[in-house]
């Protein structure tokens, strides 16, 4: 399981590190602080008007369990 997710204008995608196994409340502990030299009117907008959206990935657990057997 991962994360990521687009800062603004920056084409680079900003990925947490891996977490392997089965977690329900995983911790990811990722940290990235952003630096801004200029704030521009566009980059105001943005951040009045648009969303942060972190996108998390996983891996779907391809066992079956004993109910969803088909012993017919």
């Amino acid at each position: 399981m991962f994360c990521t997710y687009n800062f603004y204008l920056d084409q680079t995608p900003y990925k947490s590190n891996v977490i392997s196994g089965k977690a329900q409340n995983p911790q990811f502990n990722y940290r990235k602080q952003h630096s801004i030299d200029c704030v521009t009117e566009n980059m105001l907008r943005y951040f009045q008007n648009e969303c942060l959206t972190v996108k998390i990935y996983g891996y779907p657990d391809l066992k079956k369990s004993k109910k969803e057997i088909d012993y017919s």
